[in-house]
């Protein structure tokens, strides 16, 4: 029966030539279609996340919020340590801690940051950032930063900063010129733009810079 039904098959579509084309012709393109469709979404998704997830860390360690602290225990009374506002809350001894985690099998890269507000001035004009402190070596750990240099370098000395696209355009900046940073606990500091990049995330090409760890830890 199975052969009987393939000479049959053969002998209909041998019959109509035309239709027969035309029917092959519909799968190849619905196939060609369902392919290119597949691959369009498949790239698209990748894209997205490499521009989203792919930019920012997935382990994210802080230092542990601390309240008001009594300097002893006593029903009588007690004397309250105020946090000082005027100090970033940081890891005591982080040195160590980076090398175990390097060590750790859950992630492929390591990179200390100091994070803060601040803004940038330049001339009259002023603009809110957010300011990531990184040590030059560790630029790229996370973000492809360096990769991402549309102007400039990714070279970060004490001195230098690094500013999104947008942001650049809305200050007029140019690599080589001076611009002031005030931190939200009031120092202040001039800085050298040493590059301009480009991640294609409008909110972090408007609102991003980073300096070096050593500069981040003055402000």
């Amino acid at each position: 029966m199975p052969l009987y039904a393939l000479k049959l098959a053969i002998r209909h579509l041998l019959a109509h030539r035309g239709q027969t084309s035309l029917l092959v012709a519909g799968v190849a393109l619905g196939v060609s279609v369902f392919v290119f469709m597949s691959a369009l979404i498949g790239g698209l998704a990748e894209l997205l996340t490499a521009r989203t997830v792919g930019s920012i860390p997935h382990i994210v360690l802080e230092a542990a919020e601390r309240g008001p602290q009594s300097s002893w225990d006593s029903d009588a009374a007690q004397i309250a340590r105020q946090k000082d506002l005027g100090r970033r809350d940081q890891i005591p001894a982080w040195e160590p801690l980076i090398e175990v985690i390097e060590r750790t099998p859950i992630g492929t890269a390591v990179s200390p940051q100091i994070a803060g507000g601040a803004f940038i001035e330049r001339g009259q004009a002023v603009k809110p950032v957010s300011v990531v402190g990184v040590m030059p070596d560790k630029l790229s750990a996370i973000a492809d930063i360096a990769g991402a240099i549309v102007s400039g370098s990714g070279d970060l000395p004490p001195d230098g900063i690094l500013v999104g696209s947008r942001l650049a355009d809305d200050l007029d900046l140019r690599v080589g010129q001076v611009l002031r940073i005030a931190s939200d606990r009031g120092r202040s500091r001039s800085l050298r733009v040493q590059g301009i990049f480009t991640l294609g995330i409008g909110s972090a090409d408007r609102q991003t810079a980073y300096i070096n760890f050593t500069a981040a830890r003055a402000l």
